[in-house]
């Protein structure tokens, strides 16, 4: 019977195949040859698959086919071709977490801990930073063979990634070494610190402006700030820490124009408006490049009562001016946002009768808008001396175009102020 040949002649059989799946299934007839055959299994896939069973234990966690294909790592190909193919093992172990084969692999003499992955060009630690695997980024930082500042192509530490994910203990254990640059920027100039910012990461951004030397204020190469993108995405612990830190409270954005301030009333973080106005060192009338609208208009047109509410005795202008001559009641009357109307119309020195570039006025506008206009903003208007009879550029006034129950309300009404 074939299992009862001799060792020697066993091994000759295997040495005559060419094909890696004869040689395993023949070690796998029974356990004396799986004993006997299976270190020529792994020397043939070394001399022949460049290693291919060790880059699939290292994918996949294979803690002891890795080391079964280690051990004879040695015999089969010359050492600079064997150790490049451990390196990518390597990489590929730390990028899936395999953290009892990248300890295996890092004992490897001259192995080299800075190798990039083949697809993206990527360190190993940038890898592990990204993912959160804190017990590989701790084995490899306690090598001292690691660069803790080395880059992927786009400019990335791994203190830079570990930041970008929110992966905290990770981002401590980075930053807890010497050697770590804590203001590495990106490729778009991006830093740490702006992406904990943009994700409100206040504990760690505590961390990162104790450290010695941290800029709380590097722009990127949009001219977007840590503390704009606090303000932007409404993390006001973020902004003031930054504040106390010494960033600017009014940066402008390269494209848009836009400020901190211009992005919170955008976005309604009334809070983070708060901040910013009691700086004292915000332009309120801020402009955007692209429209020309200023935080107030911006604020009124989406709605933000409480923004509002903060920019008007902050001095904002409540007629100013967007490129289309339009105000922020106007825009507040398109909206149809009654109660921010309300508050305008309240503001000390509100124009209610001025017109946007084609002529509208707010009263004009409020019968435009939609199907069925709203008789309690246009009354608001009417009540704060709004003129029904102020033609737009096409020559049409607001009781022209008036339909239904709006043209019999601007009847009425000026019939009630007729007779008063």
């Amino acid at each position: 019977m074939l299992t009862k040949l001799p060792p020697e002649i066993v091994l000759s059989i295997a040495y005559q195949m060419d094909a890696a799946r004869d040689i395993n299934a023949l070690a796998q007839t029974s356990k004396r040859f799986h004993r006997q055959i299976n270190p020529h299994l792994y020397r043939f896939d070394w001399k022949y698959l460049e290693g291919s069973a060790l880059i699939w234990a290292s994918d996949n966690g294979l803690e002891s086919t890795a080391q079964k294909s280690l051990d004879v790592r040695s015999t089969s190909l010359p050492d600079n071709k064997t150790l490049s193919i451990a390196e990518r093992a390597f990489v590929n172990a730390t990028e899936n977490g395999r953290c009892d084969i990248v300890r295996r692999l890092i004992t490897i003499d001259n192995l080299d801990l800075n190798a990039k992955d083949p697809r993206y060009s990527t360190p190993a630690l940038v890898w592990a930073a990204e993912f959160g695997y804190e017990d590989i980024v701790k084995l490899l930082l306690e090598t001292q063979r690691v660069e803790i500042n080395a880059t992927c192509p786009h400019g990335s530490t791994a203190l830079r990634r570990a930041a970008a994910w929110q992966q905290e203990a990770v981002f401590k254990l980075l930053l807890a070494t010497p050697r770590v640059d804590a203001n590495c920027p990106d490729d778009e100039g991006q830093t740490p610190l702006y992406h904990l910012a943009f994700f409100g990461e206040e504990s760690l951004i505590d961390l990162l402006l104790a450290k010695d030397g941290v800029d709380p204020n590097p722009p990127d190469i949009f001219g977007i700030t840590p503390l704009y993108a606090a303000a932007e995405e409404g993390h006001k612990g973020v902004v003031d820490r930054l504040l106390a830190a010494g960033a600017d409270p009014d940066p402008k954005a390269h494209a848009t124009g836009h400020s901190p301030l211009w992005e919170a009333s955008c976005n309604g973080h009334h809070e983070v408006v708060d901040v910013l106005l009691k700086t004292g060192a915000v332009d309120v009338e801020c402009r955007s490049l692209a429209d020309g609208t200023a935080p107030l208009a911006v604020a009124a047109q989406r709605g933000h009562i409480k923004v509002v509410q903060l920019l008007l005795p902050a001095g904002a202008d409540p007629n100013s001016k967007d490129n289309s001559q339009e105000t922020p009641l106007s825009k507040a009357v398109k909206a149809d946002r009654r109660v921010i109307v309300e508050l305008l119309l309240a503001a000390e020195g509100v124009d209610v009768n001025s017109q946007c570039a084609l002529g509208r006025s707010p009263l004009l506008l409020a019968i435009l808008n939609k199907s069925t206009p709203n008789l309690k903003i246009i009354e608001m208007l009417l009540a704060a001396n709004a003129d029904p009879h102020l033609p737009a550029n096409t020559g049409s006034t607001p009781l022209s175009l008036a339909r239904g129950n709006t043209k019999k309300f601007l009847g009425d009404w000026g019939q009630s102020t007729d007779t008063a």
